[in-house]
């Protein structure tokens, strides 16, 4: 997995939209939707009936368990 890029004009985030843990670690939305039918994906919250947000400590914490996983088959 490539490393996330830290973007300078941009401050960490405490919490992430879809679309920006995607930017975030490099992955595309149909990666992401494909990994979280598996189970595979980071821990959400759900704000109302659509709206999904990913910690910053959720995202980090599912970067560390992939790479695991990843060297672990």
């Amino acid at each position: 997995m490539k490393k996330p890029i830290q973007d300078s004009k941009q401050p960490k985030k405490d919490v992430y939209t879809v679309e920006e843990f995607c930017r975030l670690v490099r992955i595309g939305r149909t990666l992401y939707y494909k990994l979280i039918k598996q189970k595979l994906g980071p821990r959400i919250m759900k704000l109302g009936e659509r709206s999904v947000r990913i910690s910053h400590e959720a995202a980090v914490n599912w970067m560390k368990k992939m790479e695991r996983h990843r060297y672990e088959q």
